[in-house]
């Protein structure tokens, strides 16, 4: 195997390993704030919500919209606010959409009331998943680079070498 082979490998498992390590953790990373972003969109909602109820009567199965519903609860299943990802059937498209919500629980009077908010995470999974083709596209363009740069300019810079070997070969 020639000297210019042997580092052009070696540049393409490293390039290889560094990418893949930085493809997944940025990918980990973006999910993560994506979450933390829509967890506060629902928690502003919530904190909107709990202050327009201090002031409205609160009926039996409030349900403000599809996303929202308020129902009544005994205090001994009052529980902190609590953040899941779940899957939610929708008839209309015959398949599971993911959701992100929140449970949460407030008091009003002497009664409380179990306050659950969800927000789709169809846009989020949208981007995540446009995420992949350009990070392997950006992969493509830099071990393109690497082999050009190995053809190229290393060529040029190991031709002395090659040179004097072939002058050694001949003595």
């Amino acid at each position: 195997m020639k000297l210019l082979q042997r580092t052009t490998l070696y540049y393409l498992l490293y390039s290889l390993f560094i990418f893949g390590i930085g493809t997944i953790l940025f990918y980990i990373f973006i999910k993560i704030i994506l979450w933390d972003g829509i967890d506060e969109a629902i928690h502003q909602e919530k904190v909107q919500l709990v202050a327009n109820l201090n002031y409205e009567k609160i009926g039996e199965g409030l349900q403000p919209s599809m996303d929202v519903s308020i129902t009544p609860t005994l205090e001994e299943e009052v529980e902190n606010d609590k953040y899941k990802t779940i899957p939610i059937y929708d008839s209309l498209t015959k398949e599971y959409i993911d959701f992100r919500q929140l449970t949460s629980y407030h008091k009003k009077g002497e009664d409380w009331y179990k306050v659950t908010i969800r927000q789709p995470l169809a846009e989020a999974e949208s981007l995540l998943n446009s995420i992949l083709p350009v990070e392997i596209g950006l992969f493509l363009i830099l071990l393109g680079g690497v082999l050009l740069m190995n053809r190229f300019i290393l060529a040029k810079i190991w031709q002395p070498f090659y040179v004097l070997l072939d002058k050694l070969k001949k003595i």
